[in-house]
């Protein structure tokens, strides 16, 4: 015996069923946590499907609703992670692309940014990269790096005194010209 409570027919109808009167619930809930209509959906179809395939999970079917909601929150928190992984891996900041007339302007900050800090000695350089860059926490920050929270916050303010120079700089030269 599988241990499930409903066989294939039955597990399949009654998902469906789930769908039709609380899929609007675990759109929100999806939408919630991506504020994205379309990843949103992605993630309740995931759910859907491994809900599909895992029936033997659930034990009692007066707490399918929460299980599903619970299947959906985890797909959606999935997307985020991914997403965090994606854009650490190309070292962008923002979901968005630039247009393409801001493109070289965007070029030419990020060529300043970079130049400045090649400038910073590197524990200060790698916390303001870290935080700012890739936008992750002082409390993820201090676990990558292997140190306090405290000591994070130090570099990077320390970071950010150094470079602070070269853009007050940049400023006042964009605003001599």
């Amino acid at each position: 015996m599988s241990g499930s409570i409903w066989d294939n027919n039955g597990w399949n109808l009654v998902l469906a069923e789930q769908a039709r009167t609380n899929g609007r619930l675990f759109f929100q809930l999806a939408y919630h946590i991506l504020e994205d209509p379309a990843a949103s959906e992605d993630a309740c179809q995931q759910a859907f499907l491994k809900a599909a395939a895992y029936r033997d999970s659930l034990r009692d079917s007066r707490a399918l609703k929460a299980w599903l909601a619970r299947v959906v929150t985890n797909e959606a928190m999935q997307i985020v992670r991914r997403r965090k992984t994606e854009r650490k891996a190309l070292g962008e900041h923002s979901r968005n692309l630039p247009s393409p007339e801001g493109a070289q302007e965007q070029a030419e900050r990020r060529l300043a940014v970079e130049e400045a800090l090649a400038e910073v000695p590197e524990p200060f350089r790698t916390a303001v990269v870290m935080r700012t860059l890739w936008g992750m926490s002082v409390r993820e920050t201090a676990a990558e790096l292997g140190c306090a929270e405290s000591e994070v916050s130090r570099r990077y303010y320390l970071g950010l005194e150094r470079l602070r120079p070269h853009f007050s700089r940049e400023r006042k030269a964009d605003h001599a010209v």
